[in-house]
């Protein structure tokens, strides 16, 4: 935090993470009551994923191209401007506000990620920044869904959305003030064909990088099948409001906040060792969770978690920052940002499909055991531990 670019970077993301989780605990909500459908809340998050499919690749090239500030900065506008359709009302306007938002976010993301290392450097300070984000996340997760919850209920909808868009926009103005990284990249001659093809051809071919993204896209189309249940998971089974989703986020914040602080000294070790076991005990509190007879349980069982799914999450972005050449690193977390995206729409459709077919339980126990197999596909993760670069400015 001595670093004034990091903590320019750290409060954009911050402000800008505590917006969009007060919208995530009011979207599927407020769809699943405006329609009693669990295909309408899954349809939310597959519209969700689908611009990363599309657009991920492409974004990656322009985001090693361009100044990686200008790229978040602009994403933030876009991306307030989005969300804006949700304040017209209705189901249409509520897709098309999250289709827009998810677009911008495209770039966003990876921008801010390729951004980090040119701030700290690869060194132990990148460690320490990864860690000191995923405990920033962690306490959001606990604080904003009950933010969001009374924010919905006191306000609805349209002031969730209006203090989203505030957090965009001052993200954006924050993010700007950033010197580190700066400089426009010099132009290259490469079609942007080629350098995607170029940046498919590393991930490919580099056996850390493609079983990384193996491994994130099995954890991820568990969490997103279970995402897209949860509701229906609280009333149907549970016997308890759908509102009452903010306490399972929220204990599943307080994990996450717990995982980020032990995760500093493991982000160091094999990454393989740390993914394996993460992975199975993520798995293992799934199936205790989505099996739980009461509210009070399953919450401590999301609290449960929390603690190796972040654990894993830190691990495989220190992991990607760490091994990747800073002109590659748009690109490949690019390709993170699709696996992202198709985890999400598989596990958003399959869960809208099974539920009805095979029943809301059998559902649940089958995604949480794709969860637990993240353990068996991190094997593929080869042996040795993280080479850490020394220690650079960017």
């Amino acid at each position: 935090m001595r670093n004034a670019d990091f903590r320019r970077l750290w409060t954009a993301n911050t402000v800008s993470a505590l917006g969009t989780w007060l919208l995530v605990i009011a979207v599927p909500v407020y769809v699943f009551e405006s329609t009693g459908s669990t295909l309408a809340t899954s349809m939310a998050l597959a519209i969700e994923a689908a611009p990363a499919l599309l657009v991920g690749p492409w974004a990656g090239v322009f985001v090693d191209r361009w100044d990686r500030r200008v790229v978040m900065a602009a994403a933030s506008v876009a991306s307030a401007a989005g969300i804006a359709f949700l304040l017209i009302g209705g189901l249409a306007f509520v897709y098309l506000g999250l289709l827009a938002e998810s677009v911008a976010a495209v770039f966003l993301r990876p921008a801010g990620r390729a951004l980090l290392p040119a701030i700290v450097g690869t060194g132990k300070e990148l460690a320490q920044a990864n860690a000191l984000s995923a405990f920033t996340f962690g306490v959001i997760r606990v604080t904003g869904p009950v933010a969001g919850v009374l924010t919905y209920v006191q306000g609805g909808l349209k002031l969730v959305v209006a203090l989203d868009m505030a957090s965009y926009l001052i993200a954006a103005a924050v993010v700007m003030r950033i010197r580190s990284g700066a400089k426009a990249r010099e132009p290259v001659p490469h079609h942007v064909l080629a350098e995607l093809v170029e940046g498919v051809r590393h991930v490919r071919k580099s056996p850390l990088t493609r079983s990384l993204v193996v491994t994130n896209w099995v954890f991820w189309t568990g969490n997103a099948g279970l995402t897209a249940l949860l509701v229906p998971f609280l009333v149907h089974r549970l016997g308890v409001d759908g509102s009452k989703l903010g306490y399972l986020i929220t204990g599943l914040g307080v994990g996450c906040v717990v995982g980020a602080l032990v995760s500093r000294p493991l982000l160091g070790l094999a990454p393989r060792n740390v993914l394996v076991a993460a992975g199975t005990a993520t798995g293992v509190c799934f199936l205790v969770m989505f099996n739980a007879a009461t509210l009070q349980v399953a919450v401590i069982a999301a609290f449960a978690s929390g603690v190796p799914g972040t654990v894993l999450a830190a691990t495989i972005q220190h992991a990607v920052q760490v091994n990747v050449a800073d002109e590659l690193l748009g690109r490949v977390g690019a390709a993170f940002g699709v696996s992202d995206a198709a985890a999400a729409l598989l596990g958003a459709l399959f869960a809208a499909v099974m539920a009805p077919a095979l029943g809301l339980a059998v559902t649940l126990n089958v995604f949480s055991a794709a969860v637990l197999l993240t353990g068996v596909s991190a094997l593929a993760v080869p042996a040795p531990s993280i080479v850490v670069h020394a220690d650079s400015a960017g």
